[in-house]
């Protein structure tokens, strides 16, 4: 059986490394948790919410439109105020 022959510096150097690979996973697992925790915090303050909505609608204009009556039946008409308010 071949038998390999290491010297002292090589296993030192293995156990640094395996070292220095532990703490940066460990830096990285922080780091996310950190943000994810920070970024959760802040969205339900509602830093994140956005101040207006802006629609565009288009140059069409509609002059009929379906709408559904107190017996749940569609029927069509003229899209002017006083149809929508009950007047």
């Amino acid at each position: 059986m071949p038998c390999i022959e290491t010297n002292s510096q090589s296993h030192t150097l293995r156990r640094w490394t395996k070292r220095f690979i532990r703490v940066v996973y460990l830096l990285n697992i922080c780091i996310g948790i950190g943000s994810l925790t920070y970024l959760t915090l802040t969205q339900r303050e509602g830093k994140y919410r956005c101040d207006s909505v802006t629609v565009s609608f288009g140059d069409d204009v509609l002059e009929e439109a379906y709408v559904k009556n107190a017996d749940g039946e569609f029927e069509k008409r003229l899209l002017v105020f006083s149809h929508f308010n009950g007047k």
